[in-house]
């Protein structure tokens, strides 16, 4: 029991480490932009700015689109299934579909 206790406590401990260093590598990294921002002309900051806001919106509209043609696809498939669907069954005889088999129970007499 305290065993299990002082792994938890060891493993958030741990999970605290690495999220401290995480924050201090993303720190280092906006000082380090900060610092190159710093040395910009306002209008090579907002060549920047402009380039970063352009570069997310391409990302954004080919999640958008690439979510889009997902969504056509499958409803293009389910249309498919539906149609192909009674084709199939139609061209199947009934003979070769599996006939369902019941088992017959003997219920003891009640007296």
């Amino acid at each position: 029991m305290i065993e299990k206790k002082e792994e938890q406590v060891q493993r958030r401990f741990n999970e605290a480490e690495e999220l401290q260093a995480e924050i201090e590598r993303v720190k280092k990294l906006q000082i380090a932009q900060l610092e190159k921002i710093a040395t910009m002309t306002a209008s090579q900051a907002k060549d920047l700015l402009l380039k970063e806001v352009e570069d997310d919106v391409k990302h954004e509209s080919a999640l958008l689109i690439k979510k889009v043609l997902k969504s056509r696809q499958k409803r293009k498939l389910k249309k498919r299934r539906r149609r192909l669907l009674p084709e199939l069954f139609s061209a199947v005889p009934l003979t070769m579909l599996p006939r369902p088999q019941f088992q017959s129970f003997h219920f003891p007499m009640m007296k």
